[in-house]
């Protein structure tokens, strides 16, 4: 018994036990997996458990940092849309007090361009912060990402504006299929600013939406074609086109290209004995009458005012459908097409 307690002892002495690794400082763990959150994929549900795996307590402040300036953003950006839009929905001259309280599309403009660069050093901070695995000082941003509640909201905000965005670009996907989905030459040409291709035909696919799809019911009109606007493309819809929407900057002195500008005249030698039936010009302060004259006897619909955005949008989904129609019926049973409403407004 004794030899073999002997034994066993000096086989347990020679045994060499491997001390544990000495754990790293948190700091020093991997940080990479935190900045994924402030490109706004921390909202899905897996990769938020996933991100969560970092830096312990880190992790979750720079996913609640995120959360509330996506969500600022979101928030900010639907307010200057939907002040966009009302603007463009009241008639400077009879809105009386309700379009005074509402600033005009060029100052959202500049008031949102602030915003934005406050916002971008901001999010700039908390990306570096991330990079870096460190937490970091974002003054205001980390008393709201401090309330969890609060974090929730801008959470569910973010998510319903990703659905919001998924969804518009579906319909946008769906226009410009419909464009090509027709056999047949189309007789309804839908011009766009492309901003020398810096903005996608999805964008407008999604825009021009309803004159897209009710070209696309119409048995006249054959469908839509979808074109970035260039003097090539004009002259195009002008020789071929029944309904010819002209989405460009305007002035008195005609339509506003890249690098030079077209007047009526030069519009109207384009038809090359064609006529159009109905001519949308969405340029700003155009000299109507002229342009009246000059493409006789093609119906124009044009501003010889300040124009927003917005209120071309309006436009597009609320009346330009029934216009499309209103070419089938040529009689006027469908209460055939109504120029738009042309008075000076502000600016």
């Amino acid at each position: 018994m004794n030899l073999k307690r002997h034994i066993m002892e000096n086989r347990t002495d020679r045994l060499s036990v491997p001390e544990p690794e000495p754990r790293r400082p948190a700091e020093e763990r991997p940080h990479w997996i935190i900045v994924p959150v402030y490109f706004g994929l921390g909202v899905f549900p897996g990769l938020s458990r996933w991100i969560s795996r970092g830096i312990p307590g880190i992790c979750d402040l720079h996913a609640a940092r995120a959360h509330v300036l996506l969500g600022l953003m979101v928030l900010m950006t639907g307010c200057f849309l939907g002040l966009g839009l009302a603007w463009g929905a009241v008639d400077p001259q009879s809105g009386g007090w309700i379009s005074r309280l509402i600033p005009d599309e060029w100052t959202l403009r500049v008031a949102f361009r602030r915003f934005l660069l406050v916002w971008l050093v901001f999010w700039g901070a908390g990306l570096i912060y991330a990079v870096r695995g460190v937490r970091g000082s974002l003054p205001g941003i980390d008393f709201l990402a401090g309330r969890p509640g609060i974090v929730r909201m801008f959470r569910t905000l973010v998510q319903t504006a990703l659905v919001l965005l998924i969804t518009a670009a579906g319909i946008g996907f769906h226009g410009l299929w419909l464009c090509r989905g027709k056999s047949g030459s189309p007789r309804c040409f839908l011009l766009y600013e492309s901003m020398d291709g810096r903005l996608p035909a999805i964008l407008f696919g999604f825009g021009y939406y309803p004159m897209i799809r009710a070209a696309f019911r119409s048995q006249h009109l054959g469908g839509a074609v979808l074109l970035p606007l260039n003097e090539t493309n004009l002259a195009r819809a002008m020789r071929e086109g029944e309904f010819v929407f002209v989405g460009a900057h305007g002035s008195e002195s005609g339509i506003l290209l890249a690098d030079h500008i077209l007047s009526p005249d030069d519009v109207a030698r384009m038809r090359t004995g064609h006529v159009p039936r109905v001519v949308y010009l969405a340029g700003c302060h155009a000299d109507v009458e002229r342009w009246k004259s000059a493409l006789a006897p093609a119906q124009v619909l044009a501003w010889e005012r300040q124009v927003g955005t917005a209120e071309h949008i309006a436009w597009i989904w609320r009346k330009s459908a029934s216009i499309i129609r209103s070419v089938d019926h040529p009689s006027g049973t469908d209460g055939g097409p109504s120029p738009p409403d042309t008075r000076h407004g502000n600016g």
